[in-house]
C-alpha cells in the first residue's frame, strides 16, 4: 500500500537542519505584520458575504484561512461515449461535495500552494477559537530536538469553518457567488462501488512572525463493494498518521520547525451506478463586514467560536 511508504522513511529531520533562533549577534527579522494587523486587514467590502483573498476592496493585506473537507455523490446518468474521466456526472458530484457542509458552492476556485503565510490567520485557531481545539492528542510524531510533535484532531477547525460560512440551506457569511477564491486544494472523483476520502493536516509554525504554517491535502479511493467491504478504521488511522508525517517533512525541507499539527479525514461510501467526489480545500478569504464583532476585527483574537456566534446572532 502506498500509504505505508512513509512508515519506512528515516526520521523527519534527518540530514536537514531545522531553523531555530538566529545565531548570536544576528538580528531577528521583524514580523511583516503582527497578528492584530493581519486580522484588521482581513475584512472584505461586502456586508454579508465573505470574499476571496486578493480581490479589490479589502481592508488591508491580511487574510483568513479556513480548513474544510467535503464529500458528495450523484447517480451516473449523463455519460457520453468518448468522454474523458467521469464527464458531466463527475462535475455534478464535485458540485454536490462543494454544497455539503461548510458551503463552498458557486465560486471560481483557484488552486494555490498550501501555506498559511505570516500575513494569514487561521479561523478557529487564531481567531474565533474553536471549542476543544488542541485538547485531545491523537499521537506524536518523533522529532529529534523536541522529542515529539503533538498531533490533534482538526475536526474543531472544520466545525468552525462551517459556523462562519454556514451551509447551503442555512447560510451565514458565504463566499460571494462567482467570487475568485484562492485555495489549497486536492480532489478525487471515482465511480462506485468505492469509498472516496479526503484528508488534511495543518502544521503550526513555531515562529509565526517569520515562517509559514503548512497545509497538506490528500485524497483517495478505496475500491470494493460499497457497504459490504468498507475500509476499516486502521486504514484511516494510517492516512492521518502519514499526513502528519508528510507535513512535518515539508518543514524539514524548508528548515522550519512546527509546534503542533492538526489532522482530519472525511469519507463517503459510493454505491454502484453512482459517482463520488472528495475534496480537501483550505480557502484564503477576507471576512464579511457583518462577521466583524463590535470593537473591530482584532476582538476576534479574544473570542471563542461560540462567543463570536452569539455576537453575530444578536446583531440587529
Amino acid at each position: 500500500m502506498l500509504l505505508a511508504v512513509l512508515d519506512g522513511l528515516t526520521p523527519v529531520f534527518s540530514g536537514v537542519p531545522a531553523r531555530n533562533d538566529p545565531p548570536a549577534g544576528l538580528p531577528r527579522v521583524p514580523p511583516a505584520l503582527s497578528l492584530p494587523e493581519v486580522v484588521k486587514g482581513a475584512v472584505g467590502p461586502f456586508p454579508a458575504h465573505s470574499d476571496g483573498y486578493g480581490n479589490p476592496g479589502a481592508s488591508g493585506l491580511g487574510y483568513i484561512t479556513l480548513i474544510t473537507l467535503h464529500t458528495g455523490q450523484t447517480r451516473r446518468e449523463l455519460a457520453i461515449t468518448g468522454q474523458t474521466g467521469e464527464g458531466l456526472d463527475g462535475t455534478l458530484a464535485f458540485d454536490r461535495a462543494e454544497a455539503n457542509g461548510a458551503y463552498l458552492g458557486q465560486i471560481n476556485l483557484i488552486v494555490a500552494s498550501s501555506f498559511v503565510g505570516v500575513n494569514g490567520a487561521i479561523w478557529g485557531y487564531d481567531v474565533a477559537k474553536a471549542a476543544e481545539i488542541g485538547e485531545r492528542k491523537l499521537f506524536e510524531i518523533g522529532e529529534p530536538k523536541t522529542g515529539g510533535i503533538p498531533v490533534y484532531p482538526a475536526d474543531p477547525l472544520l466545525d468552525a469553518a462551517a459556523r462562519l460560512l454556514g451551509t447551503r440551506d442555512a447560510p451565514r457569511f458565504p463566499l460571494l457567488p462567482g467570487a475568485q477564491v484562492i485555495a489549497a486544494h486536492k480532489e478525487i472523483t471515482a465511480p462506485g462501488p468505492a469509498t472516496v476520502w479526503c484528508g488534511v493536516a495543518i502544521a503550526i509554525a513555531a515562529h509565526r512572525a517569520t515562517d509559514a504554517s503548512a497545509i497538506m491535502e490528500l485524497c483517495g479511493k478505496h475500491r470494493g463493494r460499497s457497504g459490504r467491504n468498507p475500509p476499516g478504521e486502521h486504514y484511516f488511522r494510517l492516512i492521518r498518521r502519514n499526513l502528519a508525517k508528510s507535513v512535518l517533512r515539508v518543514g524539514a525541507n524548508q528548515g522550519v520547525r512546527y509546534r503542533e499539527i492538526f489532522v482530519a479525514v472525511k469519507h463517503e461510501s459510493v454505491p454502484p451506478g453512482s459517482i463520488g467526489h472528495a475534496m480537501a480545500t483550505a480557502p484564503y478569504i477576507v471576512l464579511a463586514n457583518n462577521a466583524v464583532p463590535p470593537g473591530g476585527p482584532e476582538k476576534l483574537l479574544e473570542m471563542g467560536i461560540y462567543d463570536w456566534e452569539r455576537t453575530v446572532q444578536e446583531r440587529p
